[in-house]
């Protein structure tokens, strides 16, 4: 009994030195949970530092878990000991699955006495916080030169010589604003630009070109030429839905349309559009070869010089349109944006507002297709995304990409300056200020 006594009083004393350890070692013990970043996208990892120190030596055996929130991902377990050096520091890489805000919780302490007797786990430490937003186009810029357009790219811009337009209002002119429809009387009476806004008495059938070729692919996943152009026309579809306009949506890769909603105007009809939109994806290269066209256009002209040696007046009447027939099969087949607009959005009939939205790798092609779809008098808006805004990596060469965009500008200028046509350019913001930028610093250095 005096034995198991004198081990029960040597255990409580044992027991009562953790305590005091343990309180004092707690005050003397810092914790720092710090995150590279507060905002990440989905699947993307960012650095967590976890750092201890202790002010003064402690008989304990400590170790430091972090505080990883529920959520989060890490690629292996952290514990870190507090050696003798009394300061430890680690690093790991956290990444969230799912959007959201997460909070980290305190770091976990275990801390043991020397001779493995007594455990205790409290919590101490900074408890950083992290937004994590889905994949997908942030810092969206719509503009004209790197200016972003301040009214509504969906707004209706009318002509004020057309018939069924009621004046609405007179305001200031803001960049975007068509020079056609600048009040000049207004103007001169109050000294700064005005234009005069005019209402539509009738529906405008509104028709979204999305060209979902390879090109369209450049630039990070979830972040390409096409997430930007996409991004985008769902804020027009929002826009059209509001004005209660027909909208239509017609989707087009190297082999022709892959997808084709006429325009309607009922809500089932808008909430198809933005679901086929989410669907769309970029096609890889699948264009005919030279020899798949070649073999066509080959039995195509093998078929109509059968021609040559029928004598009926059908085969007579044929003949003379045999090569134009070939010509433009192939122009078809190489073109899919001037095919689209000539075969399906032509047949709207007038007041038609086509939404072209490519990059500026086919220049010929978007410009021919442009020309076609304003020749009745419908306007065009067209929507570019540069493509030295896109390329992989960072900027390698900032004179290259200024010279670039600068052609990239000049292209959009000669666009934009056709009648009833408007061309913006659809862009990552941060890396445009990076491009101007360095052509800023470059044309004050010449000076």
């Amino acid at each position: 009994m005096v034995g198991a006594a004198m081990i029960g009083a040597w255990l409580v004393a044992q027991q009562y030195v953790f305590a005091l350890a343990l309180n004092d070692t707690t005050k003397a013990l810092s914790i720092n949970q710090e995150l590279a970043q507060d905002r990440i996208v989905t699947d993307r990892s960012t650095p967590l530092s976890v750092g201890a120190t202790l002010e003064r030596p402690t008989q304990l055996n400590l170790s430091v878990e972090p505080g990883i929130p529920i959520g989060a991902q890490t690629e292996r377990d952290v514990d870190l000991s507090l050696g003798p050096n009394r300061k430890v520091q680690g690093i790991i890489d956290v990444s969230w699955p799912i959007s959201g805000t997460f909070e980290f919780d305190p770091a976990s302490i275990h801390a043991r006495d020397p001779i493995g007797l007594f455990e205790q786990t409290l919590s101490n430490g900074t408890t950083p916080s992290v937004t994590v937003e889905p994949r997908g186009p942030r810092n969206v810029h719509v503009g004209k030169g790197g200016e972003r357009i301040r009214r509504s790219f969906g707004e209706h811009q009318a002509d004020p010589l057309e018939s069924g337009m009621d004046p609405e209002e007179i305001r200031k002119y803001v960049p975007g604003d068509a020079a056609r429809i600048i009040d000049w009387k207004s103007t001169a009476r109050m000294g700064y630009p005005h234009v005069r806004e005019f209402e539509s008495e009738t529906d405008r059938k509104t028709v979204l070109l999305m060209d979902q070729r390879s090109t369209m692919n450049d630039g990070p996943e979830g972040e390409s030429k096409f997430d930007y152009a996409r991004h985008v026309a769902l804020s027009l579809v929002e826009q059209v839905q509001e004005s209660a306009d027909p909208l239509g949506l017609y989707a087009v890769d190297e082999s022709g349309v892959t997808d084709r909603l006429p325009p309607r105007n009922s809500n089932q009809h808008y909430a198809a559009v933005r679901s086929r939109l989410h669907e769309l994806s970029v096609t890889p290269g699948d264009m005919p070869t030279s020899m798949d066209r070649d073999r066509w256009s080959t039995a195509r002209t093998r078929d109509l010089a059968t021609l040559d040696d029928d004598e009926s007046p059908f085969a007579t009447r044929l003949c003379p349109y045999a090569d134009s027939m070939i010509t433009d099969t192939q122009s078809v087949e190489d073109k899919p944006l001037t095919a689209t607009i000539r075969t399906h959005i032509q047949r709207l009939g007038s007041g038609t507002w086509t939404v072209l939205m490519t990059d500026d790798t086919h220049r010929a092609e978007v410009r021919e297709a442009v020309l076609l779809a304003r020749h009745r008098g419908d306007r065009v808006l067209v929507m570019l995304t540069p493509t030295v805004l896109f390329e992989s990596g960072g900027f390698t060469d900032l004179s290259a990409a200024y010279d670039a965009y600068s052609e990239f500008e000049s292209f959009r200028r000669s666009l934009d300056r056709l009648e009833r046509v408007s061309a913006v350019e659809v862009a990552p913001s941060d890396r445009l200020s990076v491009v101007q930028s360095s052509g800023r610093q470059e044309r004050r250095a010449a000076t």
